[in-house]
């Protein structure tokens, strides 16, 4: 049976990788659609307006979305 990634994600990757991964994944331009889910999930789960997380640097994005509490629902 394969482990699923969001197990992967939290068990198996330290936060520094978690970290390297998130930085890497909002490096990518061909993925603006899924930035703006981050992002979105990120303001939602920081209290933040969607349009302060979106001003914020890439690095600050990224490691808010490699600490986020995440769950399989």
């Amino acid at each position: 049976m394969t482990p699923d990634p969001l197990h992967i994600w939290k068990t198996q990757l330290s936060d520094d990788q978690r970290t390297q991964a998130a930085e890497a994944f909002f490096a990518d331009a061909s993925l603006t659609d899924f930035h703006r889910a981050a992002e979105t999930f990120i303001a939602r789960q920081k209290n933040f307006r969607p349009a302060f997380i979106k001003k914020l640097p890439v690095a600050k994005r990224a490691f808010y979305l490699a600490h986020l509490p995440l769950s399989p629902d």
